[in-house]
């Protein structure tokens, strides 16, 4: 089946399940993650990092939506139903929400741009984030926010000023997996990891 009938066929059955709570008196109303958690349950595949978020309710945010070919199956579904609307700002004060009540915060950025920027920013209200790493190919000298450091974020209070930070540059397709591979390495020597 392509892409653009099975997001039809999704996009239908959350536009019937919403318009039947009545949640709002304009019409149908959804949050990106909320959006996404729909999705990620009618996925039959355990392979799936939508599905794998919404059977252990983990959010997934994107603020970015629009701008993908999901994005533009969102468009084309609103042309046949004005009235069901992706409310990209819901989400903003979800994770905003989510992150004030822990009692530690820690971001690992890959890439950057919207999804960093969004990221480092919705610590801002809860006190900034105690951990941080930045992985990008992005370099502060280019003045764009993929290539702000965690010092930078600091200075705003995204990062806490005695928060542990670092900024790596290089592709994160490298980069992520050595370090991942490095932290599970020194779980499993601390017995935090199981053999498997």
């Amino acid at each position: 089946m392509k892409f653009e009938d099975k997001m039809k066929e999704y996009l239908e059955k959350i536009y019937a399940k919403k318009k039947s709570q009545r949640d709002d008196p304009n019409g149908p109303r959804i949050c990106v993650s909320e959006l996404l958690y729909e999705i990620g349950l009618m996925i039959n595949d355990e392979n799936s990092l939508l599905f794998q978020a919404a059977t252990n309710n983990i959010p997934i945010y994107c603020p970015g939506i629009a701008d993908s070919s999901f994005g533009f199956q969102l468009y084309m579904f609103q042309q046949k139903h004005r009235d069901f609307i992706v409310d990209t700002i819901k989400d903003m004060e979800r994770i905003t929400t989510d992150l004030s009540f822990d009692e530690k915060k820690g971001l690992i950025s890959l890439g950057g741009s919207i999804s960093k920027h969004y990221a480092v920013f919705s610590a801002l209200l809860s006190g900034g984030f105690d951990y941080a790493v930045y992985m990008t190919t992005s370099h502060a000298s280019s003045g764009s926010i993929s290539g702000a450091t965690t010092q930078e974020a600091k200075s705003w209070g995204k990062i806490k000023d005695d928060g542990e930070a670092a900024t790596v540059n290089g592709d994160v397709c490298i980069t992520f997996p050595l370090m991942m591979s490095k932290v599970l390495d020194e779980m499993k020597e601390q017995g935090l990891l199981k053999d498997e």
